[in-house]
């Protein structure tokens, strides 16, 4: 293995407040922002409901809420000039000097928020956002963080993968890994509750159909073969010039992988690969996030908050419009969003997020018991039955799983490349793809309902936690999925087929003693006249270049037309039957199957009518030197066979 990867998440830093402007009702501007700090000019501007309707606004639906957000910011973003505005409740509002010394004073509408809270995210000036500062209709103000999917790469100072620069370095380390056969460590190990790992995974017969698992993420790439086409269009929060070598459309990455990180794709396998996957008939959909913004350390490695936010207020809506289907929302990212996550479990839809890798306590920031009870927070293990050393712990980590040395599916033109990775990225999407497997099963249940059956089934005291882990009260529990939870579920049992009705009496006719009355058969007569099949015991017909040169199988009896001269086109050649088989025991022909054989430049054409005189097959030419089989309904106490001539030979064989 070239490197050990650990992804996920920043924990949440102290929270700070700028007051800007002069004026003294301004309100504040709050950082929340971990070790990486604030994207560049980037905010959340949040506004107050009431400002709409002290303006006679109604915020009833979505278009009423986009009116109000558009309204209020167009003002910022016209040309800045020495002008005067007016705030959302007529006060004035003053406008930013046309020659203001900043580097830049437009303003970018970047994301609008109606679902989640009623708010915007704007690119801006430090003298804008000042204005809004002072502006009524404001809430609250915060500084758009910087988040993680952190791939941390211990050797040296390589750069990020996804960094322009070194668009070749994923798939370089793809290309050092193949695909294995044998099920990873991870999912082997989650299947049975205490049984070591034996190579194989058990899904215990639970799919995870039906269920749609949005990975919030750096994208997928859909065309991997692990995915099996189950990757279908998500949504691109914003396309930003930085990841320009990479630019997801509705979610998905470019087949070929360049540019791009892998981190996605790599959660998305273990959520629901066909090779190294948990629930391998979800549905996966994938929401992308650019994470090429530099980080504090300087790598491009970061994404924005704000991005992500807008990645999970598209989550509600799109799951909204699919309601035949249930919805997991799989983050393997830094950042708590408890906004967010508080409106999805209300809208029943389960939350899981990765831990994050800082080895301390994830809790402060990332769980609300109050707003987000049934959230599952996810710490990572290693194959040992260890806590990762990179795992964040804590009271509020409710699960652990396989987080180290994860393999599983890997962005590359190959379309089959694979990675191992390590983190609470890793560990998460193992939770994810159990989640959808008691979903797909009972699509009944709440979300509180399969947080409980996840913690029931989990496997106890089998970790080996840190003293610092232990300190912080973390749960002792490693995750059972697959045929390991399936006991939990009451699935109703599938009723035992009926016994299948009595089969109908066959009867088989070789024609090994010839065409005989005796049996029902009879050939030619009738009025008008029609001519006679003729008896072949073995071997090849009179007649060249036409015909059988054996009976079916190569060997055995058939009879066949013999239409040379003095025989002329419209001859009529009949073999009925009378039914008596049938008869005799109260019942008419259902069906018969026989063997033909109908080769020669000018093959006639064969029927097969019912006691009624209708055709009910009719097959005419050349059909090659071979006999072939059919199957047809008769329906009736009777049937035949009528060859009519054309010009040349025909044979027919027919088993009956």
């Amino acid at each position: 293995m070239l490197f050990s990867f650990l992804i996920a998440s920043v924990s949440t830093g102290p929270t700070s407040t700028t007051s800007i402007g002069p004026s003294p009702t301004n309100i504040n501007i709050t950082n929340r922002c971990g070790i990486d700090g604030a994207v560049d000019h980037e905010f959340l501007v949040t506004l107050k409901p009431a400002a709409a309707s002290s303006d006679g606004r109604r915020l009833d639906t979505t278009e009423d809420k986009l009116s109000f957000l558009q309204g209020w910011v167009d003002p910022y973003t016209v040309d800045q000039h020495d002008s005067e505005g007016t705030y959302s409740n007529g006060t004035t509002r003053r406008k930013l000097e046309h020659n203001s010394t900043h580097v830049s004073n437009a303003t970018h509408i970047l994301h609008f928020f109606t679902v989640t809270q009623l708010a915007v995210a704007v690119g801006a000036s430090d003298e804008t956002i000042a204005l809004m500062a002072e502006d009524p209709a404001v809430g609250s103000i915060e500084c758009d963080c910087l988040e993680r999917a952190d791939m941390s790469l211990p050797q040296g100072n390589d750069p990020f993968p996804s960094d322009p620069g070194t668009p070749d370095l994923d798939e370089a380390v793809a290309r050092r890994l193949t695909v294995h056969d044998r099920a990873p460590w991870g999912i082997d190990r989650i299947d049975t509750n205490g049984s070591p790992i034996d190579g194989k995974y058990d899904d215990g017969d639970l799919g995870g159909q039906g269920v749609r698992v949005y990975v919030v993420d750096t994208g997928i790439q859909g065309s991997h073969v692990d995915f099996g086409g189950r990757v279908v269009n998500g949504h691109t929060s914003l396309e930003r010039a930085e990841c320009a070598s990479c630019q997801a459309v509705n979610g998905i990455l470019p087949a070929d992988g360049t540019g791009c990180s892998g981190h996605g794709t790599h959660v998305a396998s273990t959520v629901g690969g066909l090779d190294y996957g948990v629930a391998k008939e979800v549905t996966l959909v994938p929401a992308f996030s650019c994470f090429s913004l530099p980080c504090s350390d300087g790598r491009r490695r970061c994404g924005s908050g704000n991005d992500i936010r807008a990645n999970l207020e598209w989550v509600l809506t799109d799951c909204a419009a699919h309601p035949e289907a249930r919805c997991v929302v799989q983050r393997s990212l830094s950042g708590a969003y408890l906004t967010e996550d508080a409106a999805l479990l209300n809208a029943n839809v389960l939350v899981v997020a990765a831990a994050g890798n800082l080895a301390a306590d994830a809790c402060p920031g990332r769980y609300d018991p109050i707003t987000t009870p049934d959230k599952l927070l996810v710490g990572s293990t290693t194959q040992g039955g260890a806590l990762s050393s990179f795992s964040n712990y804590g009271a509020c980590v409710h699960v652990q799983a396989p987080g180290s040395g994860i393999l599983a599916a890997y962005v590359g033109s190959s379309n089959t490349s694979t990675a191992i990775l390590s983190g609470t990225s890793m560990a998460a999407p193992h939770v994810s793809g159990v989640a959808a497997q008691l979903l797909g099963a009972d699509s009944t249940l709440s979300v509180a309902r399969v947080k409980e059956m996840i913690l029931a089934a989990a496997e106890v005291d089998y970790i080996a936690l840190s003293s610092r882990a232990i300190a912080a009260g973390t749960p002792n529990r490693f995750l059972i999925g697959g045929a390991g939870i399936a006991g939990l579920l009451n699935r109703p049992k599938v009723p035992p087929s009926p016994p299948p009705p009595p089969s109908s009496p066959m009867t088989t006719f070789d024609f090994s003693n010839g065409i005989t009355a005796g049996l029902g058969w009879s050939t030619g007569g009738g009025v008008p006249a029609t001519y006679a099949f003729s008896m072949k015991r073995e071997g090849r017909t009179p007649s060249s270049n036409t015909g059988p040169s054996a009976g079916v199988g190569g060997s055995g009896p058939y009879v066949y037309a013999e239409t040379s001269s003095p025989r002329a086109q419209g001859d009529l050649f009949t073999l009925t039957y009378d039914g008596s088989v049938c008869s005799n025991i109260g019942l008419s022909v259902s069906t018969v199957r026989f063997h033909y054989h109908m080769y020669g430049a000018t093959m006639g054409t064969l029927d097969v009518t019912n006691g009624a005189g209708e055709v009910v097959w009719s097959l005419g030419g050349n059909q090659g030197n071979s006999w072939h089989a059919v199957t047809v309904d008769i329906h009736s106490p009777s049937f035949a066979f009528e060859y009519t001539r054309e010009i040349g030979r025909a044979s027919c064989r027919e088993r009956v």
